[in-house]
């Protein structure tokens, strides 16, 4: 399969949006309960916060080569990885990977010194595979639901 990774624009909005739902819905049901995952959800600002992430962020889809999206990954020009989604049927197969080394090529260009993450409690394994240290559990509440993630930092220089 032939995979490429571009800068994201408005007209993959839907598509990232659908693999969002999806991804949170099957694959964080592992570690947060039906009422979490509504809570999560549960937000009718969410297209136009992804968009203006898709404007105002480094944010890039990863593709096969007949056009599906595959995955997605957003970093602020502060250092801050917001976003970072393989498909339900994509996990495991390398697409995270490739995003997040697409992060890390965004950290070169923009020289930071580290990258922060807020992850869900199913990402961390991934997290701490390519090199981030956990900082802190958090609890966040949305919508009256309390969720637990995890803040990571990659520490990164210019030889790494």
């Amino acid at each position: 399969m032939k995979i490429s990774i571009r800068r994201a624009n408005e007209d993959d909005l839907d598509a990232v949006l659908s693999l969002y739902y999806d991804t949170v819905k099957v694959i964080n049901s592992k570690h947060y309960s039906p009422e979490q995952i509504e809570a999560w959800l549960d937000d009718e600002t969410r297209p136009e916060r992804f968009l203006l992430k898709i404007n105002e962020q480094l944010f890039y889809v990863c593709m096969n080569e007949i056009g599906e999206l595959l995955g997605f990954s957003s970093i602020s020009k502060d250092g801050y990885l917001d976003l970072l989604y393989a498909s339900t049927t994509h996990q495991r197969n390398g697409v995270g990977t490739l995003l997040l080394e697409q992060m890390l090529v965004a950290s070169k260009i923009y020289r930071f010194k580290r990258i922060d993450a807020d992850v869900s409690i199913t990402a961390v394994p991934f997290f701490l595979s390519k090199g981030f240290e956990i900082q802190e559990e958090q609890v966040i509440e949305r919508n009256g639901v309390k969720l637990t993630n995890i803040r990571m930092t990659k520490y990164y220089t210019l030889e790494n």
